[in-house]
């Protein structure tokens, strides 16, 4: 995924819209046979979907999808499965490092 800074930084006046920021649910993950998958199914994901604030379009949303390549450092989909793992993890010892 390719974010512009609109979607994760405050504008240049300072402002700051969480409504504009992405969170856990504009994620969709699908399996192998295309079936949508609750969050905490992520470990089974092979398709992630963003759905991404955008003010170019009409509808000021845009989605991006990408697919599982295994073993590869740059894999999308293996690098939020980690970031997920690690955010159960640390919900689960009380800690609250990652705000996701």
């Amino acid at each position: 995924f390719l974010l512009r800074s609109i979607e994760y930084l405050a504008e240049d006046d300072g402002h700051f819209d969480p409504d504009l920021t992405i969170t856990w649910e504009d994620l969709t993950a699908r399996d192998a046979q295309g079936q949508v998958l609750d969050l905490n199914q992520l470990h089974d994901a092979e398709e992630l979907t963003l759905r991404l604030y955008s003010g170019k379009g009409s509808l000021h949303t845009c989605t991006r999808t990408v697919h599982s390549n295994p073993g590869k450092p740059t894999c999308v989909v293996s690098a939020i499965k980690r970031l997920y793992q690690l955010r159960c993890q640390q919900a689960a010892s009380g800690l609250s490092l990652i705000h996701i």
